[in-house]
Formats: structure tokens, sequence, C-alpha cells
């Protein structure tokens, strides 16, 4: 398997972390990529390159995994896939990227040829749910898709917080994780909540971490007036408590594939309040284990955020059943699907 550092930021890098901690025997890791400046990144390439290729032509693995995201990404892979093709062994394209769909139709002609050739050649190509099988199958034409949801490793129940069957409370923790960007809608929860009465306002704490632009997001907070806590990447254990500390996650986004914040939210009882993009319809259905609203719709996103922060049975009804959505993505289920997965790649099923 080669990917992003499983230490890393990101789903991806969560994913890979999960699976290494859950793997099956015989699994063998290698990072291809490292978060820091560019130097770094092409040290991590070249050296995770030159790895995984002396273990393909000396080890002859029976199956190469990929996991891929998009843009260079897309093109580093798909010459280790092409090598392990030629050498005789079979291969997984596993798909994360939540923009590569946009990127790759934005290409020129020649492009699109080229960036598909990895993607034909691959045994198997992992997408995360029914709505990117779909948008793949028709962009990339005949290539072999498999589903393949991300996993989440679900909380003690003695460690959860007693949420579900609490009454009202004087404080509502709403809680964002993500890349602070256009994309993700970062900027539209601080206007959401900009909106809100005084006393629905006050009621709400909000906490929001992640990289990208977040001098500018303090900025905007500022000039909302909005009362927020907006720090960088959280690590596992931070992120961990914040999860603890908070009853709503807020992730609008314009693009998503299937965000591992909202599955781990989910699976510690947090309402999610997310829109519906990629993969998450098959996540979140509206009023039943969260709400959705559309993405650059501050206005949606501040009426469900005001519903959840007066209505203390529907919020707790809510975590009680993302919490059940979530146990079908067990991380113990997942491997044993991977593992599947790479047993009939292995013996030639396609």
């Amino acid at each position: 398997m080669v990917g992003p550092d499983p230490r890393g930021q990101g789903g991806m890098s969560t994913v890979a972390e999960l699976i290494l901690r859950y793997r099956p025997a015989g699994l063998d890791y290698v990072t291809t990529f490292r978060d820091g400046g560019p130097l770094r990144r092409i040290r991590a390439w070249l050296a995770g390159w030159l790895l995984a290729t002396v273990r393909l032509v000396c080890f002859r693995p029976d199956v190469l995994h990929a996991h891929v995201s998009e843009r260079s990404s897309v093109l580093r892979k798909g010459f280790l896939v092409l090598l392990a093709r030629a050498l005789g062994v079979r291969t997984v394209l596993h798909c994360h990227g939540a923009e590569f769909l946009s990127w790759y139709a934005r290409l020129p002609r020649l492009a699109k040829r080229i960036v598909a050739i990895p993607f034909r050649a691959a045994d198997a190509v992992l997408v995360l749910g029914s709505a990117w099988h779909e948008r793949y199958a028709a962009l990339l034409g005949p290539i072999r898709l498999r589903e393949l949801p991300n996993p989440v490793e679900l909380p003690n129940p003695v460690e959860l917080p007693q949420r579900c069957v609490r009454g009202k409370r004087d404080r509502i923790g709403v809680l964002f994780l993500g890349r602070f960007s256009d994309r993700k809608g970062s900027a539209d929860v601080l206007e959401a909540i900009a909106g809100l009465d005084e006393a629905t306002r006050s009621a709400i704490t909000l906490r929001m971490a992640g990289d990208g632009d977040l001098d500018g997001m303090r900025a905007l907070a500022e000039r909302l007036e909005v009362r927020a806590e907006i720090t960088g990447w959280a690590g596992a254990e931070e992120k961990a408590g914040m999860v603890r500390e908070a009853s709503v996650f807020v992730l609008p986004s314009k693009d998503e594939g299937m965000p591992m914040a909202l599955l781990e939210a989910m699976a510690a009882g947090l309402v999610p309040v997310v829109s519906p993009v990629g993969a998450i319809p098959e996540l979140v259905c509206d009023g039943e284990n969260g709400l959705l609203v559309e993405p650059g719709n501050p206005e949606q996103l501040r009426e469900a955020l005001a519903r959840l922060c007066r209505d203390p049975s529907l919020r707790n009804r809510l975590a009680e059943t993302a919490r059940a959505q979530a146990s079908r993505f067990d991380v113990r289920d997942y491997v044993q699907r991977l593992d599947q997965v790479w047993a009939e790649v292995s013996a030639g099923a396609r």
C-alpha cells in the first residue's frame, strides 16, 4: 500500500491510519506524501517512490494498493500502478479526492486521456459511494469500479457524553473541522451564526479547527462580531476533546467525498448539519439523522442551527440516529471488505 503519512492531516491520512491499526496480516505500507513545504514533500515522494519501486521489482507483492486524490497525486500514483502492471502485480486505485472529478473535467482532451490510463489499467478502482460511482463511470469510461465507503472507529459507549438523554442544555457546542476555504463553506458558518438573534447566539459555543486561511477566518469572525475559538489543525487527542464537548457538527461544503470528520462526529453522537454533496447523502438523511442545507446558503444554515438550539428533543433524536447510522461504517467490517477486494483482485477477478 502506498499513500500519505498516516500521521498527517486530512481524511486520506486518517483512513490509512485506521487501515494500519486494524490491518489484515501481510500489509506493507510505504509513505509517499508528507505535510510540509515543497522540499519536504519532494523528499517524501522520491524516497517513497524509490522504496515502492524496489519492493515491486524485488518482492512482487500480490497487490499494489494506491491511495490517490487529485492533480499531482494522480500522476505520482499512476506511474506506480503502471509499473506494477508491467511487472504482473495486480493493482487497486483508491480514490479519495473531493476535487478530482471537477479537476479532471477541466483538463484538455489529451491530458484527460493520459490521466485516465492508470484508472483503466487498475484491476479495481475504489470510490466512496454510489454518487461517485456514477460520476467516475461517466467521465472515465470503462474502468473496474467498486464502492467502499470510508471507515470509522466507533467510540466505546461508556465513553460517550450523554448528549442523547439530556434535556435542554444551557449551551450548545457547534464544531467545524476542515480546511478554512470556500469549498468547505467555513465563512458561511460564521455568517450564519452572525445572523442569529442574540439569545440563540449566546447559547452557542463555536469551535473551528483546520488549516488554510486561519488569519482570514479570525478577521471575519471579528468583523461579524461572532465569538469563536478558531485554531489550526487539531491532532487526534485534541480533536477527540473537541468532539466530546460539542453537540452539533457543521460542514456546509460545496464539494466532498465522504468526510472522515463527519463520520467521526456522527459516531460520537453529534448532530450533523451538512450539505448534500458527494457521498454525504448516503450518510445523512434530512430530518432523520441530521439536517441538510444547500451549500453557499448561510440563511438555511442559520435556520438549521436555530432549530437545534430551540428544540432539544429534535437534537437528541437526531444525535441517536446519527450514531446508529455511523455504526454501519465500523472499521472492523471495513477491513474485512478490503481484504475481500484484495483476495478477488489477487485471484484475477475483474
